[in-house]
């Protein structure tokens, strides 16, 4: 599909797929592609762009650098100013970067997942789920899939069990097991996207310069041209500094939140609430041995907020504390509005 925001919004309606077909053999417990389908919604935001570029320039509008040349000797507006940057399509990269990440994962974890809920439907025989593991590539990722080939067979035994604490232990494992998989696959969209920016280079000045530089006509008409512009390009070099840092914010503030039924977390800060009564004491060695290595606060939300997104640890420790608390959350099943 071309159009980014329209695949984006047919993965999320696939993740909830997927997500409602796992639901039927575990109700009580949210797997991986129901957070995905929360996670693939978000993401949506970003292609898209929403309230981006509004608040963008609202930033550029409360900005003193951007004031001072507002007030300067090229009396540039604001408005000039905002729209000029805004005519630059500054969160493109970050869009594309967000896009990208969304339809890898899609292409990969949930053909893997539709291929085993397929197998697990219709009561394959064990040479078929063999067969499925023999396809995942053997190594650690970003190239190997052995987080995935953890994570299947813990999903199956999750399926054989009644509901309590054990069955929630084996989905907690594989949940976690495909999430590792999953960030350390995204790490170069996640810092494409977080870091994307305007680039300062002659190009993109250039191109600013010619946007602005119609709006000094009146300095033009006592100045040389030549002097003008080169002014304007000392301004510009002031500017894009400030646009790069302002759009760093804008995409924080976007990206470091994820809006779930009844909340909305900010990456940034630690998880409120607590841990249900199923997962709070952890007795399979194998969660418990993963938990160990993500969970850099284990048993407890304290520190799981995020300094930087673009840390693989600090993404998988937030990311261990968001499974665990909100796995039991029957609203998680809902359908994204």
């Amino acid at each position: 599909m071309i159009d980014l925001a329209g695949r984006n919004r047919q993965v999320t309606v696939g993740y909830y797929a997927l997500s409602q077909r796992f639901r039927y053999f575990i109700p009580e417990d949210a797997n991986w592609t129901t957070f995905a389908t929360w996670a693939s919604a978000q993401a949506g935001r970003t292609i898209r762009k929403e309230d981006l570029e509004r608040a963008l320039e609202r930033k550029l509008g409360d900005s003193d650098i951007v004031r001072r040349l507002v007030e300067g000797p090229l009396r540039l507006g604001t408005r000039f100013i905002a729209e000029a940057v805004l005519r630059l399509n500054p969160f493109e990269r970050s869009s594309q970067a967000v896009s990208r990440g969304n339809i890898k994962v899609y292409a990969e974890i949930g053909a893997a997942m539709a291929r085993f809920l397929a197998a697990v439907e219709y009561g394959a025989p064990e040479s078929e789920f063999d067969a499925l593991m023999d396809g995942l590539r053997p190594g650690p990722p970003p190239d190997g899939q052995d987080f995935l080939r953890r994570a299947f067979p813990a999903y199956r035994r999750a399926i054989a069990l009644p509901p309590g604490p054990e069955r929630s232990q084996w989905v907690l494992y594989a949940n976690l097991c495909v999430g590792c998989h999953e960030q350390a696959r995204l790490q170069p969209e996640i810092e494409d996207a977080v870091r994307g920016a305007v680039v300062d280079v002659a190009e993109v000045k250039a191109r600013l310069a010619d946007i602005l530089l119609p709006q000094l006509g009146e300095i033009a008409r006592f100045l040389n041209a030549l002097a003008v512009r080169a002014k304007l390009m000392t301004a510009i070099d002031v500017l894009l500094i400030e646009v790069r840092r302002l759009e760093r914010e804008v995409l924080t503030e976007s990206m470091l939140v994820l809006e779930l039924p009844g909340e909305t977390l900010r990456l940034g800060d630690d998880l409120r609430g607590g841990i249900g009564e199923r997962l709070r004491q952890i007795d399979n060695p194998d969660t418990r041995a993963l938990l160990t290595d993500v969970d850099l606060t284990p048993d407890s939300l304290h520190g799981s907020g995020t300094k930087d997104w673009t840390v693989l640890a600090q993404r998988m420790h937030f990311i261990a504390d968001l499974f665990r608390s909100r796995q039991d959350r029957p609203r998680l099943f809902e359908p994204v509005s």
